[in-house]
């Protein structure tokens, strides 16, 4: 059962810089609940964290795409999961179709 947290914002440390997450956003390291997107965070300081937003929701839509954007800025590189239907790559900008982002350090996305 995936427990999810509210939280106001996280530390990522290696972009030196505070990230703020939405209130509608909710926080959780289990696997998110049907209907809700989620972005993966992959980085040495918080391992896997998830960041849930509701799909069907018009401002939790605006909400992850905000914060999709800021994740970017930081230096995080986006990814799309294809879980077989789609081919995995990079994603440019937000895409409210894609349910399951992965984000990773650009310098481990690059290899470095």
């Amino acid at each position: 059962m995936s427990q999810q947290v509210k939280v106001r914002a996280f530390e990522y440390s290696r972009a030196a810089q505070t990230i703020e997450v939405p209130t509608s956003m909710g926080v959780t390291t289990d696997e998110p609940a049907a209907g809700l997107g989620v972005f993966r965070i992959l980085t040495p300081e918080h391992g896997d964290l998830r960041l849930t937003w509701e799909a069907d929701a018009p401002q939790a839509v605006k909400d992850a795409e905000l914060t999709f954007n800021r994740l970017r800025d930081t230096g995080l590189t986006p990814y799309r999961m294809g879980g077989g239907k789609k081919p995995s790559n990079r994603l440019d900008q937000f895409d409210r179709t894609e349910r399951d982002v992965v984000f990773l350090p650009t310098q481990l996305a690059a290899g470095g």
